[in-house]
């Protein structure tokens, strides 16, 4: 019987250091890594050089002020709640001001399919269909 446990405990031992290098796979939402994002919408959107560069910019300090708004746990989660709607408006708004009115059409396009692609969510949160968190206040 002792065999057995120490064979287990050997198991683990060697399986779960390569299990938690296995890369995470990105969710529905697509991936996280700001270049990434930052390179499909340039693809997407056809972005100039400038376009991007800026682009660039704004989406890394986006995910500072969100990270940060995430990690500080003097914010109650409301508030934490409250601040990150507040900053997506805003982040919103000076993409908005990046991109010329076509681009800004198929922008506002995209993220309409998106949102519409994600009935379920927002009936998990007890919303009408079509509707986020973030669109509820």
């Amino acid at each position: 019987m002792k065999k057995y446990g120490l064979i287990g405990l050997l198991t683990v031992a060697v399986v779960a250091p390569v299990l938690a290098q296995t890369p995470k796979q990105p969710g529905p939402g697509g991936p996280r890594d700001p270049q990434v994002r930052l390179e499909r919408i340039a693809e997407r959107l056809g972005l100039t050089e400038d376009q991007r560069q800026r682009m660039g910019r704004l989406m890394e300090k986006h995910s500072t002020e969100a990270r940060a708004i995430r990690e500080n746990e003097a914010l109650s989660p409301e508030q934490r709640r409250d601040q990150l709607s507040t900053l997506r408006q805003q982040h919103r708004a000076e993409v908005s001001s990046i991109l010329t009115p076509e681009q800004r059409a198929q922008w506002e396009a995209a993220r309409e399919r998106l949102r519409e692609g994600r009935p379920e969510r927002a009936e998990r949160k007890g919303l009408p269909k079509g509707r986020r968190p973030s669109d509820a206040s």
